[in-house]
């Protein structure tokens, strides 16, 4: 039967896929960047997919519906019936206070909002506010009796993948990979996969201490860009292998750093995941410095969907191919002139799901191409709102960032715990 809830959300679908809104590295990059943390910490399949899942749907696809730009668009729909459909999907709350923490989506990219990010301080104050939010909403779900376990470990997963995606467009939107750290005696550290990354944000504060202090300045991309100013978000990010941005090359703004884009834009870029992906493992070991929030991971991370639930394991399928589907028409899996193999992946996603084909690094579906709150893993998305919780604090509704010193004292009193131990 023709569902005409089904038309409207693909109408809304498609006009969301046409707005320019601010992503952060391109959907193939942050899922090599969130699949090391599935590696590194022994994650099953089931859940290393609905982690990449939850890193995707938060941040790139609620967070532009969420943000003062397009979800402001979206609530004049309300008095069509397109618009009160797609409102009732998206759940999006009216009450001032929800409505002011709704719009906080748009913090999700660690870009320089309005500019008004000013000092290193304040960088580490979004590190650190984002770390205690991270924590805090894993131990309340892990902690909810009124979730059945599906409803938790899908809401642990997703929690986790959004808090990465935040995390590791800092090493995408800022100048932080074109710093020459070995001059100022931080080294550079290879990963487990034989790949060379800068230091963490977290590492070099752990070797130069108070950022503030630090004898350089970050800079993150200024969002929305600002025509002529060099530090935009146009100009800086690392966001695909070919460094283009807005129908220009930008690979003239990074030739700086241990691997200046000059000789290769690709090796720059891939530069910066391996940076995030570094950042990412590291990010998992600071929250499982938190008893609460390292019982909520290890109580999801070996969940296996198929035994649990074989109906769920659909629904996964659906929800990893509309996240292929979207990006590739957004050309958002990797830019907009990508390496063949990665062609070859949108190829077989634009033709609705690419069935009985297995679209590295998700496992696609033939079916289920656009968001539906039928699925459990975009519904779990909106019902716990998981935007809302990780960016609770950062700023208004307007992107005025709020920098609370206070803050910080109350929840580290004893400074940042540093991460403990390797994983099993």
């Amino acid at each position: 039967m023709w569902n005409p809830l089904r038309k409207i959300l693909a109408v809304v679908s498609i006009w969301f896929l046409l707005q320019p809104t601010v992503f952060g590295f391109d959907t193939f990059w942050h899922s090599a960047a969130t699949g090391a943390v599935g590696r590194e910490f022994k994650f099953s399949d089931d859940a290393n997919n609905i982690m990449q899942f939850g890193n995707f749907a938060g941040p790139d696809f609620f967070g532009p519906l969420y943000d003062s730009v397009i979800g402001e668009r979206m609530e004049k729909l309300d008095n069509s019936s397109m618009g009160q459909a797609f409102l009732s999907f998206v759940r999006f709350r009216d009450t001032p206070p929800s409505t002011r923490v709704r719009k906080s989506a748009i913090y999700m990219h660690f870009d320089n909002l309005n500019g008004k990010i000013t000092s290193n301080g304040q960088f580490d104050y979004l590190f650190l506010h984002l770390l205690w939010n991270t924590q805090e909403s894993l131990g309340a779900i892990r902690a909810n009796g009124s979730l059945n376990e599906g409803t938790r470990k899908i809401a642990i997963l997703e929690t986790l993948g959004a808090s990465l995606h935040m995390v590791q467009d800092f090493y995408s939107h800022s100048d932080w990979t074109h710093n020459d750290f070995e001059a100022l005696g931080v080294s550079l550290v290879k990963t487990s996969w034989g790949k060379m990354r800068a230091p963490t944000w977290f590492e070099v504060r752990a070797k130069l201490g108070d950022p503030n202090a630090w004898p350089f300045k970050v800079r993150s991309g200024i969002y929305p860009p600002t025509e002529g100013e060099k530090y935009s978000h146009t100009h800086m990010n690392h966001d695909n292998s070919q460094l283009f941005y807005d129908n220009a090359s930008q690979i003239t703004f990074h030739n700086a750093g241990p691997v200046p884009a000059g000789k290769s834009a690709s090796e720059h870029q891939l530069f910066a995941v391996n940076s995030a992906a570094g950042a990412s493992i590291e990010w998992v070991k600071l929250l499982m410095t938190f008893p609460k929030a390292k019982e909520a991971i290890e109580y999801a991370r070996s969940w296996d969907v198929k035994k649990f639930n074989p109906a769920m394991e659909h629904d996964l399928e659906n929800g990893l191919t509309s996240t292929l589907f979207m990006s590739c028409v957004k050309y958002k899996w990797d830019g907009n002139n990508p390496p063949q193999q990665r062609k070859n992946q949108c190829s077989a996603g634009l033709s609705m799901g690419g069935a009985g084909t297995a679209l590295a690094p998700f496992t696609m579906g033939a079916t289920g191409v656009l968001p539906t709150p039928a699925n459990e893993f975009w519904g779990v998305e909106i019902q716990q709102n998981i935007v809302d919780h990780l960016t609770t604090g950062f700023g208004s509704a307007d992107g005025n960032y709020v920098f609370d010193p206070a803050f910080i004292k109350t929840r580290f009193p004893k400074g940042i715990p540093q991460p403990a131990g390797e994983s099993e």
